[in-house]
């Protein structure tokens, strides 16, 4: 799968609503089932993808982990860069997996 594929799930995350599954959420459902491991990250104050939604989506999926960051919003990287690349350094010396087909 290409790495643009977690970004598909993370999406998806505004999906969980009561009631009949739409073809978007179906297709959601279909791309979280191909994933291995995954690394979440969001922003607690974000208002655009909320913490809530966020662990919403998280608690759907498995293998995932998942980091919430106090006082930060929607653009992490920007915020807290040097927070975010460690997390994310330690993550995949954790899951080496996780990179090995993009090669």
């Amino acid at each position: 799968m290409d790495i643009d594929g977690a970004g598909a799930v993370g999406h998806c995350g505004d999906e969980f609503q009561p009631g009949p599954q739409s073809a978007r959420t179906r297709e959601c459902n279909s791309v979280a089932a191909e994933i291995e491991r995954l690394l979440h990250v969001a922003g607690e104050q974000d208002r655009h993808i909320t913490a809530a939604s966020s662990r919403e989506m998280v608690r759907s999926l498995q293998n995932c982990e998942s980091h919430c960051y106090p006082n930060t919003a929607h653009l992490l990287p920007w915020e807290i860069p040097d927070q975010i690349l460690a997390d994310i350094d330690q993550w995949l010396t954790n899951h080496p997996e996780a990179v090995q087909d993009l090669t």
